[in-house]
């Protein structure tokens, strides 16, 4: 429960024969401390790492590479590149856009099927991953070239953390599947 508001944050029902009581007793223990401890890192991690960029200008760069990217054109695809590379030149450190960046380098892939390309946003996406390793985002997007540039393994286990980070991520799920 959050103290300040008393709102539920984590709850779970479990069913055992009372018989079952101490293994219950540690089986809700250990989760707790696990739920509490993995809560704590991502949080402290989330604070240190998603600083705001340094300019509006690489916000609003990214922003744009990020509208391109979706747009998912190979017209559009070029235009995110070009825009996530401006927003880097004025915030080398802004995470997003290295995030988006990347995922647009490794989707040009799709369009013209330049592995030097897709290789070039995989380094990105694992830079992401280096500086926010709980972003499950960047795990999806490795999960999804992995494959062509390691091999499946690497792109299920990609897939895999990416449901430890975030279970409720349909990308991670469609991924996995």
């Amino acid at each position: 429960t959050e103290t300040t508001t008393r709102a539920s944050i984590w709850a779970e029902h479990y069913d055992r024969l009372l018989a079952d009581l101490f293994d219950l007793q540690d089986e809700v223990s250990a989760q707790v401390a696990a739920t509490i401890a993995r809560q704590l890192e991502i949080e402290l991690s989330s604070r240190s790492i998603r600083r705001p960029p340094a300019s509006l200008k690489a916000y609003d760069l990214t922003l744009r590479a990020k509208w391109h990217y979706l747009s998912y054109t190979r017209g559009d695809m070029a235009r995110s590149i070009a825009y996530g590379e401006q927003a880097l030149v004025e915030d080398p450190e802004y995470r997003e856009a290295v995030y988006w960046l990347g995922n647009a380098r490794c989707a040009a892939y799709e369009f013209d099927f330049n592995l030097d390309e897709m290789r070039a946003g995989l380094a990105l996406v694992e830079q992401v991953i280096r500086l926010d390793p709980v972003d499950s985002r960047a795990f999806v997007t490795l999960s999804i070239y992995a494959g062509l540039a390691y091999g499946p393994d690497a792109s299920r286990a990609a897939a895999e953390h990416a449901l430890r980070l975030n279970p409720g991520d349909y990308y991670a799920h469609a991924q996995r599947a």
